[in-house]
């Protein structure tokens, strides 16, 4: 009847809602991005958060600080054809995991150096920065709640992005491993769009005409980019 057709629609609504919470918004290419833990104990015990970030190759964490251009990064998203030479089953790709991770499996790439976060073989191996993508895999971006999600390897679930040496959240920085834990934990991360923009900056002098005319592209912090 009408008053149990309503029901059956109200709690199908609830559950698409409950799936949908689960889904987090994806990054988007060419946009810029903060990756922090969220693990809840960095900012209750030293009231600040903690990001990932890029230096001499390698990946690390410490305390967030947006002035800091190593901290910036990119998602780049993993083709079809990427996918398949990565997921393969029997010899040939296996077109159900691609299917699935196709949307949310991307290169992570640091805007300061332009490398991307390599891959390990084992969990506690501190990950390094690779200068193709060919040298690593992509990452998928998993729900955990709400907008916390885990950052894992396309070819191992239980290798996620996690952040060693936390110390039950009284460490201030260390390392970018693989570990495999979720919601609340080390493991747990947000990812936040950063408003990194190049700036077109032309100083022309004119009072001598020996000197040079600095003509470039500089990023937010002077950098000249171009």
């Amino acid at each position: 009847n009408g008053a149990e057709s309503a029901a059956i629609d109200a709690m199908i609504a609830k559950l698409e809602a409950v799936v949908a919470a689960l889904v987090p918004n994806m990054p988007e290419a060419g946009k810029y991005y903060y990756i922090y833990s969220a693990l809840p104990a960095y900012e209750e015990k030293h009231g600040y958060n903690m990001a990932m970030y890029t230096k001499e190759s390698k990946a690390f964490w410490a305390q967030e600080n947006e002035c800091e251009w190593n901290r910036y990064w990119q998602f780049v998203p993993a083709t079809v054809g990427e996918l398949n030479a990565i997921l393969v089953k029997d010899g040939k790709p296996d077109a159900e995991k691609v299917a699935e991770n196709l949307g949310k499996a991307f290169y992570i790439k640091n805007v300061s150096n332009g490398k991307y976060l390599g891959k390990a073989d084992n969990a506690s191996t501190q990950l390094e920065m690779v200068t193709s993508t060919s040298s690593t895999v992509p990452y998928v971006i998993e729900g955990l709640q709400g907008n916390v999600v885990a950052i894992q390897s396309v070819q191992n679930a239980a290798h996620r992005l996690h952040t060693a040496g936390h110390s039950g959240g009284a460490g201030k920085s260390g390392t970018i491993v693989y570990w495999n834990e979720g919601f609340g934990t080390a493991s747990a991360w947000t990812i936040s769009e950063a408003q990194y923009d190049a700036t077109d900056i032309d100083f022309t002098e004119i009072e001598d005409e020996n000197k040079a005319v600095v003509k470039g592209t500089f990023d937010l912090f002077g950098r000249r980019v171009v």
